[in-house]
């Protein structure tokens, strides 16, 4: 089915114009504290692709990364069962900063 002369087509290519502008115009400032980020273990090798920044971008815009690898890969890391082993390792990462945090 066609979307040609749908006025869904005009709204799909109104709001990706809309999301380039606002890319073009977006841009990150530092972010002082701690960020964590969830990564898939199993790095794909995509022709003209780099998957060896562990933080995947971060490191250049927050002070503190840390990086949780999960036994996935990055298309199934919220599916069944790799999903209980991303809420289970979160847990843990807010369970020991909440204790740090407490601790002062």
């Amino acid at each position: 089915s066609s979307l040609a002369g749908t006025g869904l087509a005009d709204s799909i290519e109104r709001v990706i114009h809309a999301n380039y502008g606002a890319v073009s115009r977006y841009y990150p400032e530092h972010y002082p504290g701690r960020v964590c980020v969830v990564r898939a273990s199993q790095i794909p090798t995509w022709a003209g692709s780099r998957f060896d920044d562990r933080t995947n971008g971060w490191g250049g815009f927050a002070a503190d990364v840390d990086v949780l690898d999960i036994e996935a890969t990055h298309q199934n890391i919220l599916e069944e069962p790799q999903v209980h082993d991303v809420a289970a390792r979160l847990q843990e990462y807010l369970d020991a900063a909440q204790a740090a945090h407490r601790k002062g």
